[in-house]
């Protein structure tokens, strides 16, 4: 198995875990757990019933999960903000024929329930670089 290398740095400042974004036009922040989207809410309510049940969450499982059609590059920013944050961390596993991807509950995943993370804005913020590491 080989797992996903989590290239983002979180950072912290004012007692928040800060995530960076590879994607400048994405909305999604996963700042305040009580405004959670019912996308984000399905989505980790899946990761959890699956493992709680020894099944790898895959994203073909959750559409099924949820009743939807999956469509190629479907919530792609969505699935990428949520990995960036560190809320859930993807895998991958060559099975043969492709490479299987799945997800699990990522290192920030009590953070972001704890109201703790937030998505880094330069503007209000300052350089990422000049930022202390978590």
């Amino acid at each position: 198995m080989k797992t996903t290398k989590q290239v983002v740095k979180f950072k912290t400042l004012n007692g928040k875990v800060l995530w960076k974004s590879n994607n400048s036009t994405s909305n999604y922040t996963f700042s305040n757990p009580k405004n959670m989207g019912s996308t984000t809410r399905s989505f980790l309510r899946y990761i959890i019933s699956c493992q709680l049940i020894d099944i790898k969450p895959t994203r073909k499982g959750w559409y099924k999960f949820v009743g939807r059609q999956m469509s190629k590059g479907n919530l792609c920013t969505f699935f990428s903000s949520i990995v960036r944050s560190g809320i859930v961390q993807k895998h991958s596993e060559w099975n043969g024929d492709y490479n299987e991807t799945w997800f699990s509950i990522g290192e920030n995943f009590h953070q972001y329930l704890n109201g703790n993370l937030d998505r880094w804005k330069y503007y209000s913020q300052g350089d990422w670089d000049m930022l202390p590491t978590k």
